[in-house]
């Protein structure tokens, strides 16, 4: 009898115990316009549950992951019942005008402006319109006008799909020449597109295994100004797939993890386009931190395509985003290789050195990766960390093949 008594006593104080380091409650501080679903989703503890460390941690990297705060913290506090978990968020700016200003010394220019506006409605849909206008005296004396937009709703009303869609129309005068024959045209060029994907993991965090597919429209009038009649409309529609793996981690202005991916795009006759087209895309990043913003960055991506879009090649390298110190390559098949390293210089301002290495060809069969081209150089890096994914950059790169130095500036990561 006092066995059994001295066990029911046991058992009741481990179930006080037990009791005493559960979450009752989870309160949000500081997210004036994000919605407490939209961080409760990434959350990998619940209330009744164990107040793990681990486990709330994860949860804060989790929201950080988001992209929408500066910074996350969390709090346990004892209460009557259990552990209070309090998670703090400080918001970034969600709206974003940026001007746009580029020119070459031939003579060429654009302008434009940007608009980005994140986390609308609190829960994460985020768009960008981009209105720009370009001369470029190289290009047939092509005088370009475009309005573009690309909008993105992460988890559609707390599932595990997302919605991403754009729009573009671009107006072009350009000189076309064929056999000795010219005229002047005006190319209006149209495009929508819409893609749905779903996270295969159907708890916690938006991370891990992704799948989605879409459907693009893209349409091309030709308005003659002068000249022969030497050009006809034509449109392209194009499937899309894409399969994610996804394990980047957002520390505010560093990261850490990598991102893995394969991406399909396939022209059919059978659904109204023009031509019968096929490029196949595989890419691998890791992002290594090595504490205090220190972090060695690198890239793969190969493509191979066969067919063409518009009669263009499929891959197009060279300039700020791929192969620096290079203008343009077009090819069918893509090799292409980035690594950088960055070191912290001035608070969060931080100097990286960098190597791109890669070539195009004409078709896969053509590969050759004796015949590599190679850039390198160095920079500045300053991740703004109050807007959303906003990273000023200036690039100064070497092509050694080229054998020219060549400038450039962004305000968004090389990858």
């Amino acid at each position: 009898m006092r066995v059994g008594s001295w066990l029911l006593l046991l058992m009741l104080l481990s179930s006080a115990v037990d009791a005493s380091e559960r979450i009752t409650d989870i309160r949000f501080e500081g997210n004036r316009v994000t919605k407490d679903r939209i961080l409760l989703q990434e959350m990998t503890v619940a209330v009744g549950e164990t107040a793990d460390s681990e486990a709330i941690e994860n949860s804060r990297q989790a929201i950080m992951n988001l992209g929408l705060f500066e910074w996350v913290r969390w709090e346990l506090t004892d209460v009557a019942e259990g552990q209070l978990l309090t998670i703090s968020v400080k918001e970034k700016y969600y709206v974003l005008p940026l001007p746009r200003l580029d020119g070459d010394p031939d003579g060429s220019y654009s302008y434009g402006a940007e608009l980005r506006l994140d986390n609308i409605g609190g829960v994460n849909q985020r768009l960008k319109v981009t209105l720009d206008t370009s001369d470029h005296v190289n290009d047939e004396d092509a005088l370009k006008r475009e309005l573009s937009a690309d909008y993105s709703y992460p988890r559609i009303e707390g599932t595990f799909y997302n919605l991403d869609a754009d729009f573009k129309i671009e107006r072009t005068d350009f000189d076309v020449t064929e056999d000795s024959t010219e005229a002047r045209y005006q190319r209006e060029y149209r495009r929508i597109g819409v893609g749905i994907s779903r996270w295969l993991d159907t708890l916690g965090p938006s991370r891990g295994w992704r799948i989605g597919g879409g459907l693009t429209l893209e349409q091309r009038d030709f308005s003659r100004l002068s000249g022969a009649s030497l050009l006809e409309d034509d449109q392209a529609v194009t499937l899309n797939g894409s399969i994610l793996f996804d394990a980047l981690q957002d520390h505010g202005y560093y990261r850490s993890g990598g991102v893995t991916g394969y991406e399909t795009n396939i022209g059919l006759k059978e659904l109204g386009s023009d031509d019968f087209y096929n490029r196949h895309t595989v890419f691998y990043r890791r992002y290594h931190a090595y504490g205090d913003g220190h972090n060695l960055n690198w890239q793969l991506r190969f493509g191979m395509a066969n067919g063409r879009k518009f009669g263009a090649l499929a891959y197009h390298i060279g300039g700020a985003d791929t192969l620096r110190g290079y203008d343009s390559l077009d090819g069918n098949a893509m090799v292409l290789a980035n690594i950088e390293y960055l070191k912290p210089v001035w608070r969060r301002l931080r100097a990286v050195l960098f190597a791109d290495i890669g070539n195009v060809y004409p078709d896969v069969l053509d590969t050759d990766l004796t015949e590599l081209r190679v850039g390198a150089g160095f920079g500045l890096r300053w991740d703004v960390t109050w807007f959303v994914d906003l990273s000023l950059r200036v690039d100064v790169a070497y092509g050694f093949d080229a054998g020219e130095v060549e400038a450039y500036g962004g305000t968004s990561r090389t990858f």
